[in-house]
């Protein structure tokens, strides 16, 4: 029986898993050198990272996969389809705007450690809360900070939650 080494890998998010690993079993082989639908969505993409990838342009080749992310989190939800994608990938940051923890967007990623895959994962999230999801009103940041904020109205609760707990803390 094979042996399941991804579980003990110390995951780099420059690594896109693809199940195979390093020679040495210490890390997953990048890039995920293949076509794969589900993955790239398009050809076009996958073809575009492949160009970038071989000329060793990765900050281009890392721009291709926030294009891929954000085609899919634009296209498989109704409430989204709306959002402009060049307006969208302008507000893809490399790291999250709320607690500046790295922002992976390959898609297969996000689930080797669930705590740090949460807290790298982007994720569209409204200002307004009791707004649509429209070019002016959304903003990427983690997954982790999206839920922290899913109920708050405005960000004065939070703060209300952050100084009462730290009040809780210092007694």
């Amino acid at each position: 029986m094979a042996k399941n080494v991804r579980h003990d890998i110390k995951t780099n998010l420059f690594y896109l898993l693809g199940g195979e690993t390093t020679s040495d079993f210490t890390e997953p082989a990048f890039p995920y050198l293949q076509w794969h639908g589900d993955t790239w969505r398009k050809k076009i993409f996958y073809n575009e990272f492949m160009f970038y990838w071989k000329s060793e342009n990765k900050t281009k080749a890392m721009e291709v996969l926030k294009k891929v992310w954000c085609e899919h989190n634009t296209t498989c939800r109704k409430d989204r389809r709306m959002l402009n994608l060049e307006i969208l990938l302008g507000k893809c940051t490399d790291h999250c705007l709320c607690c500046d923890e790295k922002l992976w967007y390959g898609r297969c990623y996000n689930s080797i450690e669930e705590v740090k895959s949460r807290d790298s994962k982007p994720s569209i999230d409204k200002l307004d809360p009791d707004g649509e999801y429209t070019d002016a009103n959304t903003w990427v940041i983690c997954t982790t900070c999206n839920t922290y904020k899913n109920n708050a109205k405005t960000p004065y609760r939070l703060e209300m939650i952050a100084d009462a707990w730290k009040e809780q803390i210092n007694k």
